[in-house]
């Protein structure tokens, strides 16, 4: 991985000398592929994780790190980048940034948008790069992580998103949307340190069994533009159940009658669809028909696969596990007093009438609001299992 990032690193800075003219030299050129945003006492925190080309080359005798990370602060964004420029000996190239990691502090105490305005309005960054934030550290924390796989924490908080197979991460200009539409609050996937900080820290975690490493925790969710609170990953699962195709994941749900032991449900595709909306004064119940297409990958229940009754049951124990889950996410939105199912934005194009009689106290009136779900799920395959255990 670290060669590819020296053979991309090169194709860079050629693409950059042929186009702009001028001859600069790779050690002239500091690339950085992740930065990261914390609150400051008077402004912005900024710190860029920069590529060590040297390090990665190993032409120095000495065994330098892969990367390094700069931090400096500012009234801006723009102004505490200058201050980090003045430490570095190389020209900042910003054009190939991919993560954009958000402190969990600037999201509690700053409004999101400031940081979303900024991304789309710099020339020098993508207006797609993916944007997170974090739990229990700051982000100048998260990039001085020597990830043990990836080599780079930038890369390795890049790589677990794109990997889970569902709609997780968000861009600056997913964030503008979610901020502007009424009936929906802003969702953004947070990571967290596995292990102890001070180790991670260290060049030696890329040699230890058991090393420090960056983990997706699951959603942070926002009222408004401030961050207020987590739901961990497996109930970020059913909330983007519900919200659009999702894919390549793992229910676990009870036997039929033997709450004690367990079979395991593997989704390869999921189509949620609003059927209707049930409205009576405050009470207000949301419908959805949800297909699931997958196999039983593990089973530990007694009854026959074979027999069409017991995929009856199976089915019937899968929808409760889903509907319990559903209600789990939905005690933590109420509490909160958010939306992040966007039900508010189903309910406008279900029915934009009934919306207009209750936009006005959304989403308080989630305290009245249930979803019930009519699952359609189809097990093709049920591989070599017969009979569970006895």
């Amino acid at each position: 991985m670290r060669y590819l990032y020296v053979i991309f690193i090169i194709l860079s800075a050629a693409s950059l000398s042929f186009s702009q003219g001028d001859k600069n030299e790779l050690n002239q050129i500091g690339f950085s592929f992740a930065m990261g945003v914390d609150e400051a006492e008077k402004g912005y925190e900024v710190s860029l994780q920069l590529i060590n080309p040297s390090a990665l080359s190993g032409e120095k005798p000495i065994k330098n790190s892969p990367y390094v990370v700069y931090k400096a602060s500012g009234k801006t964004i723009d102004a505490a980048l200058e201050h980090l420029s003045v430490y570095m000996s190389r020209h900042l190239h910003l054009k190939q940034m991919q993560i954009i990691v958000i402190g969990e502090k600037m999201a509690r105490n700053r409004p999101i948008h400031e940081i979303a305005n900024y991304l789309l309005q710099a020339t020098d960054i993508p207006a797609n790069v993916l944007v997170v934030t974090t739990r229990d550290a700051t982000a100048y924390e998260m990039l001085k992580v020597f990830a043990p796989v990836e080599g780079f924490s930038g890369l390795e908080i890049t790589s677990i998103l794109q990997k889970l197979g569902r709609k997780i991460p968000q861009t600056a200009s997913d964030i503008k949307i979610d901020l502007m539409q009424q009936g929906k609050d802003l969702t953004l996937p947070y990571i967290y340190i596995m292990g102890k900080r001070k180790q991670g820290e260290k060049q030696a975690n890329f040699e230890t069994l058991k090393p420090t490493h960056l983990a997706y925790g699951g959603t942070a969710l926002f009222k408004g533009e401030k961050l207020k609170g987590f739901i961990d990953s497996r109930e970020s699962l059913y909330l983007y159940m519900l919200e659009k195709k999702t894919s390549n994941f793992l229910l676990a749900a009870s036997c039929p009658k033997d709450e004690k032991n367990y079979f395991t449900f593997k989704v390869s595709g999921s189509r949620p669809k609003l059927r209707d909306v049930k409205i009576n004064g405050d009470n207000i119940r949301f419908l959805f028909d949800l297909k699931l297409d997958g196999t039983v990958s593990q089973y530990n229940c007694r009854h026959d696969l074979g027999d069409p009754e017991t995929i009856e049951l199976l089915k019937k124990e899968l929808v409760k596990d889903i509907e319990h889950h559903v209600e789990e996410g939905m005690v933590v939105f109420r509490n909160y007093e958010i939306d992040p199912f966007g039900l508010g934005v189903m309910l406008e194009k279900h029915s934009q009438q009934e919306w207009d009689t209750i936009k006005a106290r959304w989403p308080a009136l989630l305290k009245t609001t249930s979803i019930s779900i009519d699952a359609d799920i189809r097990i093709p395959n049920i591989g070599d299992f017969k009979v569970g255990s006895e």
